[in-house]
């Protein structure tokens, strides 16, 4: 028994042909749909990576900031263990110094908000894989510090309204001289360690290209609430690295 094949209307040639264009058509479609996509990519990568230049170029000028009041906070410090150790069984007042904003302190540290949206945004789509794998491990590093730095502002938060205490004759007796000797100790430790990540953060800012110019840098030397008391007072300035 014989099968018969049944021929095209144009016969085979002509019918290949056809199937080939249409064959060459769609893989030109596919083609410039993945060139599409990876130019789609690519505006998504460099838009991401501006838009987290300019939010650690944030960071950076706090960082900056925490390293000029190093010092400043030490030597603040250092003043509110003296008058504790110097009061009797009652406090002996440390002045209340008042804020631009209307508010009262006796403990003058910045206070900043240390934005990461960005980088949760980036975190969350494919770009993040599109860049570089040094510059990956680099962000990471990055927020992983700044995370970590606003856990300790949190914390220094705390102890700023705690110290208002200073500012009262309260009675003192070696329990709550002990506990607030304790609390500023803390706080030592807590600003020296700040200053060190800053430094680090400072670094990794450079390393991604992320520094804001002199200009940015010398506005927050003169307008920094902070560094403005410090200089009020007497207070010593650290010399901000990476700079």
């Amino acid at each position: 028994m014989h099968f018969h094949l049944p021929k095209p209307l144009h016969g085979w040639r002509e019918f290949a042909g056809e199937v080939g264009i249409i064959v060459v058509g769609v893989l030109i479609a596919l083609g410039a749909e993945q060139v599409v996509e990876r130019i789609h990519l690519q505006t998504q990568t460099n838009h991401a990576r501006e838009s987290l230049k300019a939010e650690i170029a944030d960071g950076y000028t706090q960082a900056f900031e925490r390293r000029l009041v190093h010092s400043c906070l030490n030597g603040q410090i250092d003043r509110m263990e003296s008058a504790l150790l110097g009061s009797s069984s009652v406090m002996n007042p440390m002045p209340l110094y008042k804020q631009s904003s209307g508010g009262l302190f006796v403990y003058r540290a910045p206070s900043r908000p240390w934005g990461e949206s960005v980088w949760q945004n980036v975190r969350a789509e494919d770009v993040f894989g599109n860049l570089p794998e040094d510059t990956r491990t680099t962000l990471t590093a990055y927020y992983t510090q700044l995370a970590y730095m606003q856990r300790m502002n949190d914390e220094e938060d705390n102890v700023v309204g705690t110290v208002m205490v200073l500012s009262k004759p309260v009675p003192l007796d070696a329990t709550v001289k002990a506990n607030l000797i304790e609390q500023l100790e803390n706080e030592r430790r807590r600003n020296d360690l700040m200053d060190l990540i800053a430094s680090q953060m400072l670094y990794a800012a450079d390393e991604v290209d992320a520094k804001p110019d002199a200009k940015t840098l010398s506005e927050i030397r003169s307008q920094s609430g902070t560094v403005k008391f410090c200089n009020a007072h007497g207070l010593p300035i650290s010399a901000a690295s990476n700079t």
